[in-house]
């Protein structure tokens, strides 16, 4: 019997270029129909069974057949081709397990037998194909045995890893701005004399549609290349980083980074405005203590009036645009309150006035007929207080203390207009100051309008109020109305448009008669003045100091006129 036992290991770079099956069966499937399985064809073709075979001793012999067996520990591929006058007749690929006996394949007329096999596993080893020639190998009729064997001789060799190139330096995503330098590492490994790498940047992660951006085009393999791309003049996105090995035009090898490089467009400058016009060109995140202005303005933009909001301060409740704190002078009494020691950041805002259009009434005189906001702030205090409301504004800024017919009673109830107020221009300082009893006090912010025609949202209309509080004894003193005098409070003297003479003071002697006997105030004492004391002569209760009662003592009788005609011509200066 014919056992062949020719064996020879072959290179893969062989058996692929040479069109034989590869070397493990995960990428003999792709090339021959099916996987093979034990005892069963794969793929057992009889391509041409009626084939004449005039000129072959083949023609008209006994078929023949093939036994394989598989001795060894390793499963193997193996390819039976039964050739007759130079056409494939069989084809067989089978799978012959580790230790099997044997398995026949067959029978056929053929006068060229081709066996072909593969060892599975690490390494896989391939055996030299074999070709059987009939009168020569075998003789028709027979059983032609072929017994897989491992060389024994050290010829098997271990495949030659494949070229790979690979990415290093971008594990993870980076964020870039145009201009900024990306450095990255290129690796390859196993690749030839001749190869060459290319790295690209995708836009899209289509590395077909031809839109990529060459980092680096041509360059020769080497097992380590470090890559700096330089984005000065690539466009904000994000890209992915790939890399290729090449042979000629053939890319054998191609890898992209794990992470993306995201290019972003550089956050826009502009002038960042200081107190007192200094200025400095910022991104609008670095202007952390100024006003910025916005992109691509100039520190001539700097208004010469700006007013920060500190860092601990409190923004006010309520956006601009709005009036949900208007106090008294809403539909419904709203109010902002602010506590001692507390700076609030706010803005006001006063659109165009018109009479006509229904919005307010038409008394310009009349802050709550005006369209415009006001800002109405509650202080409470739990004992006497000597509270000071300081406010800062961009604009021309008038600060009220409302009036109340019962002084520190909370509600508009008993709000009757304003107490007192003062009226400051841009970026300077106003203050109310005043010792009060404890109680429920009202403070209101608004533009002083008679001084600007319109003050929008977006304009310079903030402003910062700080309440600063003391302890003081709340006290009375002279309040002059006219010549008369009384004894009240601070708060009360003012609220009754009276002139109040200090806490502590009294009316006798009275304080608010400069010129004794002037009874018409004309800094003279003369016959209007005797002519004004004899229509109340003889008044014995309620007299006023105009009426002629110039003792104090509620009548108008002579010693009152003694007192007169004894000043009598005098001229006050």
């Amino acid at each position: 019997m014919f056992k062949p036992r020719r064996t020879l290991i072959l290179f893969v770079g062989f058996l692929v270029g040479c069109g034989c099956f590869p070397m493990d069966s995960a990428q003999f499937a792709p090339l021959l129909p099916g996987t093979p399985t034990v005892g069963d064809v794969s793929s057992d073709n009889i391509l041409d069974p009626n084939t004449p075979a005039l000129d072959s001793p083949a023609a008209n012999a006994a078929p023949i057949r093939v036994r394989l067996s598989n001795p060894t520990e390793r499963d193997a591929d193996c390819q039976v081709t039964m050739e007759l006058i130079g056409r494939e007749i069989h084809f067989s690929l089978r799978r012959i397990l580790a230790t099997t006996q044997s398995l026949v394949i067959g029978p056929d007329r053929a006068d060229i037998v081709r066996i072909e096999a593969v060892f599975l596993g690490q390494p896989p080893a391939a055996m030299e194909p074999l070709v059987l020639r009939i009168g020569q190998d075998f003789n028709p009729g027979e059983i032609i045995e072929f017994v897989l064997a491992l060389p024994t001789d050290g010829s098997e060799q271990e495949i030659p890893p494949a070229p790979t190139i690979a990415i290093e330096g971008l594990d993870q995503d980076v964020v870039v701005n145009p201009g900024d330098l990306v450095t990255f590492d290129v690796v390859t490994a196993n690749a030839g004399d001749e190869a060459r790498i290319a790295v690209f940047a995708d836009p899209d992660a289509d590395p077909d549609n031809g839109n990529e951006l060459a980092i680096l085009d041509d360059a020769p393999a080497a097992d380590h290349s470090t890559i700096v791309w330089n984005t000065t003049a690539v466009p904000p996105g994000t890209y992915t980083v790939l890399a290729e090995l090449r042979d000629g035009n053939d890319v054998i090898s191609a890898e992209p980074a794990p992470g993306q490089v995201i290019i972003v467009a550089p956050p826009p400058t502009g002038a960042c405005c200081y107190p007192e016009r200094a200025c400095e060109i910022l991104t609008e995140e670095a202007c952390v203590l100024g006003e910025w202005l916005g992109p691509d303005t100039d520190c001539a933009d700097c208004p010469w009036c700006i007013v920060l909001c500190p860092p601990d301060a409190t923004g006010e409740n309520e956006p601009c645009g709005e009036d949900t704190n208007g106090g008294c002078w809403s539909a419904t009494a709203r109010f902002e309150p602010i506590a001692c020691g507390q700076t609030v950041c706010g803005t006001v805002w006063l659109e165009p006035w018109d009479p006509n259009d229904g919005v307010r009434g038409d008394d310009p005189n009349n802050p709550n007929e005006l369209p415009l906001d006001t800002d109405w702030y509650e202080l409470n205090f739990t004992e006497d207080t000597q509270f000071t409301f300081t406010v800062e504004a961009e604009f021309p800024v008038q600060v009220a203390l409302m009036a109340q017919e019962y002084l520190g009673v909370p509600g508009c109830d008993y709000v009757d207009g304003i107490l007192e107020s003062v009226i400051a221009f841009e970026c300077e300082e106003s203050s109310l100051s005043m010792c009060v009893g404890s109680g429920t006090y009202y403070v209101v912010v608004l533009p002083f309008s008679e001084y600007m025609c319109e003050l929008p949202c977006g304009s310079r209309n903030d402003y910062t109020a700080t309440l600063d509080c003391q302890s003081c004894t709340y006290t009375d003193g002279a309040c002059c109305f006219g010549l008369a005098c009384e004894v009240m409070s601070e708060v009360e003297c003012l609220a009754r448009e009276g002139e109040y003479q200090g806490d502590e003071t009294g009316c006798d002697p009275n304080p608010c008669v400069t010129c004794p006997g002037d009874l018409d105030g004309d800094d003279g004492i003369d016959l209007s003045d005797v002519a004004q004391l004899l229509a109340n002569y003889g008044t014995t209760s309620g007299a006023t100091y105009e009426d002629g009662d110039l003792d104090g003592d509620g009548d108008v009788d002579l010693s009152d006129l003694s007192a007169l005609l004894a000043v009598y011509g005098t001229t006050c200066e």
